[in-house]
C-alpha cells in the first residue's frame, strides 16, 4: 500500500509541477513563431496562426489553434492554399510518457483547400516530389515506416473533419468537392474501426458512407470493409454494398461490389440491380481503371426528354471531358434489359477501352425488337470540340416498333436490315443533328407502306380521268411489298434518299426525296407504275394504267406526312399513252393494208 501511496504522490506532484511550468515558464507563442520560422525557411511560404495557441492539460493534453492559413507558393496568385477556421488535438499525456501515440481527439472545422496552377508553377510546388528517386526513397521510407513501433501502437480515438472545401482551378474551371462530414473513431492499426462520410460535388453528386476501417500496416494495407454507400446523382439513386482494399506498397486498388442498386427520382419503373469489380492501379504517370459492370436494367433518358423546364432552356456548353485525358480506362458492361428514351434493348453487351481522352468502342451488341444489331466507334476527347465515329449493322428488325419507339411515327413495317457509317462533331443535342454526317444501306422485306393503298389511290384516278364514281371499298390504308431497298446520305440534318425500289405483287415503285431531322418535314417524289392488273385488289383482269409511271408526293411531318397523287400529270401520261396507242394501231393497218395489196 505504501508503494502505491508514494507512487501517486509521485504522480500527483508530476503533473502539478507540469503544469506549473506550461502556466508559468512554457510560451506557446514561441513555438508557434518557431513553427511559422520553419515554415518560411523550408517552402518560401507564409503560415499565419492569427489567434494565440490554446492548451489544457486535464484529461489529456491539449493544443487548440484557430484562423490558420498557408499561402500559396512564391508567384502563384489566388487565394490561400490552405485555411483551417479552428483545429483541435488531444494526446493521452500518460502512454506519451511511455513514448506511445494515443492521439484522443483530432478535429478540424471549415477547412478550405484551393489548388490552382500557372504555367509549370502549381499550388503543391515544394510540398511534393515526383521523381523516380523520391518514389524509391517513399517506398524504402514506407516500408520502414510499416515497422515503426511508434505508429504500430497509435492509438486514436476521435478523428472529426466537417465543412471541408477542396476548390481545383483549372484552364480557367473551377470544380469543387465539399467533405461535409468524416468520422473515425476507436482507431488502431490492426483493428476494424468504424468510419463514415459525407461528400458532395455541386449540381453533380451527394455520396454518404459507412464502414469498418482496418490499416494492416506490415502489409501496407487499407480496407474499408462492410462499405455501404449511398449517392444521389441528377435523376438517380444509387445504392451499394461493397468491399474496398488499397495496397499502398503496389499502389493498387480493388473495389469488390457485392450489391448495387440504382433507382429513378422521379419514382417511376426502371429501378436495377447488379454488381461489379473495379480495380485501380495508380503506380504509373496515368491512373488505369478496369471496371466490369453487370446490371439486370437501366433507364436512360437522354437530355431532351428529362424535362420540359430543361427542353425550355436547352445547355449551350459542350460537355467537359477532359477528364479523359487522365486516366486510362477498360470498361466492360452487361445489361440485360436497357431502356433508352422510349427505345427497348435486351441483352447489352459493351466493351471500351480509354486511353489518355481517346475513347475505342471496341465492341457492342443488343436485341433489339426481335433483331440484333452490333456497333464499334471511336470518341475523341483530346480537343475542345469532341469528336467521334460509328459504324453499325443491323439486321431482323421489326421495322414499325423501331419506327414508333424511335420517333413516334409508323410509316412502315416490316423486317428491315440495316448499316450505315457515321462521323460528327460537338455533343449537344443540336450538333447530333446538325454536325453528324453519315451514309448507309436499308433493305426492308415483307412489309408496307402504312397510311396510304397506292392501288385504291389509282383506280380513285382512273375513275376522275373518266368522269366515274370510285369504288367504295372498305381497304386497308397501306400498300404491301415484298421488298423495299435503297440508300441514303444524311448531312446538315437532311437526310436524303434518290434510289428507292420497291417491288409487290402488282406495283413497281422508285422514289427520291429527303427528310429534314430538325424541322421534321417530309419531301419526297415517288413513281409508281402497275403491272398489268389490279386483280386481287379490286381491279380487273387487264387495266389501261398498267406499265404508266403515276406520279405520287410525300409531305408533311414525320408524325403526320401527307399523300397526294398528281392527277394532272397522270392525265398527260394516259392521254399520251392513249395517243401512243392509236398511232400503234393506224401503224399496224397501214402495215396490213400494204402488205395485202
Amino acid at each position: 500500500m505504501k508503494i502505491l501511496k508514494w507512487f501517486l504522490l509521485s504522480l500527483l506532484a508530476f503533473t502539478l509541477l507540469l503544469g506549473l511550468y506550461l502556466t508559468f515558464w512554457f510560451d506557446l507563442n514561441d513555438v508557434k513563431n518557431n513553427l511559422i520560422n520553419k515554415v518560411a525557411a523550408e517552402t518560401g511560404r507564409t503560415l499565419e496562426i492569427k489567434q494565440e495557441i490554446g492548451w489544457s492539460l486535464y484529461p489529456d493534453l491539449a493544443l487548440t489553434l484557430a484562423e490558420v492559413s498557408l499561402s500559396q507558393p512564391q508567384g502563384l496568385p489566388g487565394p490561400a492554399m490552405l485555411q483551417v477556421t479552428k483545429a483541435e488535438a488531444a494526446v493521452a499525456l500518460w502512454p506519451l510518457l511511455q513514448q506511445q501515440i494515443q492521439l484522443k481527439k483530432l478535429r478540424l472545422d471549415g477547412v478550405e483547400i484551393f489548388i490552382t496552377e500557372q504555367g509549370k508553377l502549381n499550388s503543391l510546388s515544394g510540398l511534393t516530389h515526383n521523381t523516380t528517386s523520391d518514389k524509391t526513397e517513399s517506398s524504402k521510407s514506407g516500408t520502414a515506416a510499416s515497422n515503426n513501433p511508434y505508429l504500430n501502437q497509435l492509438q486514436l480515438d476521435e478523428l472529426e473533419l466537417s465543412n471541408v472545401l477542396l476548390s481545383q482551378q483549372k484552364a480557367g474551371k473551377t470544380n469543387q468537392i465539399n467533405l461535409q462530414h468524416f468520422s473515425l473513431q476507436q482507431f488502431q492499426p490492426g483493428k476494424a474501426a468504424p468510419v463514415s462520410f459525407h461528400f458532395n460535388m455541386p449540381d453533380l453528386l451527394d455520396i454518404k458512407g459507412e464502414a469498418l476501417l482496418l490499416w494492416l500496416q506490415n502489409q501496407q494495407q487499407l480496407q474499408l470493409q462492410q462499405l455501404q454507400l449511398t449517392a444521389e446523382l441528377p435523376g438517380q439513386n444509387i445504392q451499394l454494398q461493397s468491399a474496398l482494399q488499397l495496397d499502398m506498397a503496389q499502389q493498387q486498388l480493388q473495389w469488390q461490389i457485392e450489391e448495387l442498386q440504382l433507382k429513378n427520382n422521379d419514382g417511376n419503373s426502371g429501378n436495377s440491380k447488379g454488381s461489379g469489380t473495379v480495380a485501380l492501379n495508380y503506380s504509373g504517370k496515368k491512373p488505369a481503371a478496369t471496371v466490369q459492370l453487370t446490371l439486370d436494367q437501366w433507364q436512360l433518358q437522354t437530355a431532351e426528354n428529362n424535362s420540359s423546364e430543361h427542353n425550355n432552356n436547352p445547355k449551350t456548353t459542350q460537355p467537359d471531358l477532359s477528364f479523359l485525358q487522365q486516366l486510362d480506362l477498360q470498361l466492360n458492361l452487361q445489361i440485360q434489359n436497357l431502356q433508352l428514351n422510349k427505345l427497348q434493348l435486351n441483352n447489352n453487351r459493351l466493351q471500351l477501352q480509354n486511353q489518355g481522352g481517346l475513347v475505342q468502342l471496341t465492341k457492342a451488341s443488343a436485341e433489339l425488337y426481335q433483331g440484333n444489331i452490333t456497333a464499334q466507334g471511336s470518341l475523341d476527347a483530346r480537343k475542345t470540340m469532341t469528336s467521334y465515329q460509328l459504324s453499325s449493322a443491323a439486321s431482323g428488325l421489326d421495322i414499325l416498333q423501331l419506327l414508333k419507339a424511335a420517333a413516334d411515327m409508323n410509316l412502315l413495317s416490316g423486317t428491315a436490315e440495316l448499316n450505315f457509317n457515321a462521323k460528327g462533331q460537338g455533343l449537344l443535342p443540336d450538333d447530333l443533328k446538325t454536325a453528324l454526317v453519315a451514309q448507309g444501306q436499308f433493305k426492308v422485306t415483307d412489309g408496307a407502306i402504312n397510311g396510304i393503298n397506292i392501288p385504291a389511290q389509282i383506280r380513285s384516278a382512273r375513275a376522275a380521268l373518266k368522269n366515274e364514281t370510285a369504288p367504295d371499298t372498305a381497304e386497308a390504308k397501306k400498300t404491301d411489298f415484298s421488298s423495299l431497298t435503297g440508300s441514303f446520305v444524311l448531312a446538315n440534318a437532311v437526310l436524303e434518299n434518290h434510289d428507292l425500289q420497291l417491288a409487290a405483287p402488282l406495283l413497281r415503285l422508285s422514289g427520291s426525296g429527303n427528310a429534314n431531322l430538325q424541322t421534321e418535314q417530309l419531301d419526297y417524289q415517288l413513281k409508281t407504275a402497275l403491272v398489268n392488273s389490279l386483280k386481287g385488289q379490286g381491279g380487273k383482269e387487264k387495266d389501261e394504267l398498267a406499265n404508266i409511271e403515276i406520279p405520287l408526293k410525300i409531305s408533311g411531318t414525320f408524325a403526320k406526312p401527307k399523300y397526294q397523287l398528281d392527277t394532272k400529270a397522270l392525265f398527260n401520261q394516259h392521254l399520251k399513252h392513249k395517243v401512243d396507242e392509236q398511232k400503234d394501231k393506224l401503224k399496224n393497218k397501214l402495215l396490213e393494208k400494204l402488205g395485202g395489196g
